[in-house]
């Protein structure tokens, strides 16, 4: 790698869409920074106002419509395909596409689908002949700090013997519908054990403030003890002291598996179907469908399922486990340099 490389990455967030787009590309610019590259985003004042972690990178932000010049194109975005691309060939010498839905065609040198269980064929009729197709957990981007705790992490877990205490709730960052609420009233409600709980929130999230009310609520209450944590940075120190999580399933998927956290799941987008349904079949999570259809019972009766069976949360955690090792980005660092930029 040289210092001239420049590596542009398109992508956006909003309170709609998610940050989860931001947060993946982010840990590529950070590993390809380390290895000498340049990196720079081409992002909406949505974005920014969403993320306000992006401007904080010190990564450089472009107008969207920019066409400078450019080593790769990183594009992940799900408003973007083939035309935009091919377009962008006269200013880009490759392009890498991040996608989870498998279901446009793109023109691109290389492409990345970190859903576990995706197989490249799908991808075989929308890529052009001779792009290279990286597709499962094994790529997935996660920071290296997840690969680095994953061992201290899972022998802790062990350790515990399956017995919970503590309780993540990350509902994605913009808490869409406010799912948060929704599970903090249950969590509120449930009456068998003392919990401590963790819950993330982004930003510019919906409803932040009944949020905010409801954790004092409980507070106050003196069952639990309710933390609301805002821009989280360390998500892997998190999820390490929680023993299991309450969460969708969008891209923290990943790093729930690598860390063995187990995993009650609602899903907040319907592209989060596949991969809630997947991970519950390989008894990684305990599905319990999407938001829309939401049911404190069955949250509550799946609490005290896993609190009446220790057993269930250890193996759910080392089936979990198995999934994601936390080394994708080093993986994908060595396939974009390969791709002879």
């Amino acid at each position: 790698m040289h210092n001239k490389n420049l590596a542009l990455f398109r992508c956006d967030a909003s309170q709609d869409i998610g940050t989860g787009h931001i947060i993946r590309c982010l840990t590529l610019a950070h590993a390809l920074e380390k290895e000498g590259w340049k990196c720079a985003f081409a992002s909406s004042a949505e974005t920014l106002a969403t993320v306000p972690l992006l401007a904080q990178t010190g990564f450089e932000i472009l107008d969207i419509d920019t066409n400078t010049k450019v080593d790769l194109l990183a594009v992940d975005h799900y408003g973007l395909e083939r035309s935009y691309e091919s377009a962008a060939r006269s200013w880009a010498n490759k392009i890498l596409v991040i996608d989870d839905l498998a279901n446009r065609a793109h023109d691109c040198d290389l492409l990345i689908d970190q859903t576990y269980s995706r197989d490249k064929e799908d991808y075989k009729a929308l890529v052009p002949e001779g792009c290279r197709i990286f597709t499962g957990a094994d790529y997935a981007l996660l920071k290296p700090k997840f690969g680095k705790i994953k061992g201290k992490t899972l022998a802790r877990r062990a350790q515990k013997g399956g017995v919970f205490e503590r309780v993540l709730v990350s509902m994605g960052a913009t808490n869409v519908r406010n799912v948060t609420g929704k599970v903090l009233q249950t969590l509120a409600a449930w009456d068998k054990k003392e919990l401590v709980i963790d819950v993330v929130l982004g930003a510019s999230a919906y409803e932040a403030g009944s949020v905010k009310s409801l954790v004092q609520e409980i507070n106050a209450a003196g069952r639990h003890e309710v933390k609301l944590l805002t821009n989280v940075t360390d998500m892997a120190g998190l999820m390490a002291k929680a023993d299991m999580a309450i969460g969708a399933g969008g891209t923290t998927s990943w790093e729930r598996c690598c860390l063995g956290l187990p995993t009650i799941m609602l899903e907040i987008a319907d592209n989060q179907s596949g991969i809630a349904g997947n991970l519950h079949d390989a008894g990684a999570v305990i599905n319990l469908g999407k938001d829309s259809d939401f049911s404190g019972a069955a949250l509550a009766e799946a609490l005290s399922h896993l609190k009446a069976q220790p057993e269930r949360m250890l193996e759910m955690a080392k089936k979990a486990s198995r999934i994601c090792d936390g080394s994708g980005i080093d993986r994908i660092c060595k396939e974009i340099h390969d791709a002879e930029l």
